[in-house]
């Protein structure tokens, strides 16, 4: 008799442990997805694939209804005008083209005059200091056809590594010249009631995302660019807009941002509606698809990307690489 109920005690105590365990593991799980929620500003982890489309479909649906209603969903396509131009092995070709709010805007494209196709195509969407540095490095070559713009000191050592990397490699080179270039660069430098300037900024950053998404459909568009990989590299501000545009195009192979978290857009951009598409999860929408280069010291800053690509077995990671100015 005792030895049954020796028998039935220890059985008792067994699940009374086992139950014990569980409990405590479940507990476990609640403070690290606690965790997890707090170190993700709120964001969880998806639990599968299907769980996070869905999430990436809402967020960029709101995203575009609170900040875009003027897109549609098609390129525009046959709306481009190219103007080449050749000289000293280097073909420079103008394309003029519109954005979503009919205003015509110039992309331009450097690569060798060989015949070969080209292997790769880079997207640079420029600031006021891109542009010009832009122009330092073409004026020597192609001074007569760019004399609409103010034209700085010839950049000659730059262009003769653009002429060594052109002569290696069967790469292209694009420049976009978003609209209201200078008008954004005159009033960031000015100091004016702050309210004004942060909207002028909104507003500014909002066109510039989708002059990147038309530029980005016009290479797409072209026979020689449509199939091959498609990179674009952007600094600061322009970073984050790059990003934003990139999430909305099929296709691209790899960002380069440069110094992302030292954004003005990073705090300002779309003020109090970051929460439904911020800079992380951008990150993490493009990290699927897209290898992603960011060169700054980002610690532990854009991790959450990282994280869902972790959780959810994505190859891709995001790499960081230091950056010196």
């Amino acid at each position: 008799m005792n030895n049954k109920l020796n028998k039935k005690m220890n059985k008792m105590n067994k699940n009374l442990i086992i139950y014990s365990c569980i409990i405590i593991c479940f507990q476990i799980n609640q403070v690290i997805y606690s965790n997890e929620n707090k170190e993700f500003n709120g964001f969880s982890l998806p639990d599968n694939e299907d769980e996070w489309s869905k999430t990436v479909i809402n967020l960029k649906k709101t995203f575009i209804r609170e900040n875009f209603k003027h897109w549609n969903n098609k390129s525009i396509k046959n709306a481009s005008e190219v103007i080449t131009y050749e000289n000293k092995d280097l073909i420079l070709q103008e394309y003029k083209f519109f954005n979503y709010k009919s205003k015509q805007l110039t992309l331009y494209i450097l690569h060798s005059s060989r015949p070969k196709k080209s292997s790769l195509i880079v997207l640079n969407p420029l600031t006021e200091e891109g542009l010009t540095d832009f122009l330092s490095i073409v004026s020597p070559v192609f001074e007569k056809y760019l004399k609409k713009y103010p034209l700085p000191k010839p950049n000659m050592k730059s262009l003769a590594q653009h002429q060594r990397m052109f002569s290696k490699f069967d790469w292209a080179m694009a420049y976009l010249i978003p609209s209201g270039l200078k008008i954004n660069n005159s009033i960031s430098d000015k100091n004016i009631n702050n309210d004004t300037t942060q909207k002028f900024q909104m507003k500014y950053d909002k066109f510039v995302i989708g002059d990147i998404r038309r530029a980005i459909q016009t290479l797409r568009n072209e026979s020689d660019f449509e199939n091959i990989p498609l990179w674009i590299q952007a600094e600061k501000n322009m970073a984050v807009l790059s990003l934003y545009a990139s999430i909305f195009e099929p296709n691209i192979n790899r960002l380069d941002l440069y110094n992302l978290g030292l954004s003005k857009g990073s705090e300002i951009l779309f003020k109090n509606k970051t929460k439904y598409l911020n800079i992380s999860n951008a990150l993490s929408i493009s990290i699927k698809n897209t290898n992603i280069i960011l060169y700054e010291d980002a610690g532990n800053q854009w991790k959450y990307a990282n994280a869902v690509a972790r959780k959810l077995g994505w190859v891709n990671k995001i790499k960081i690489r230091k950056f010196e100015e």
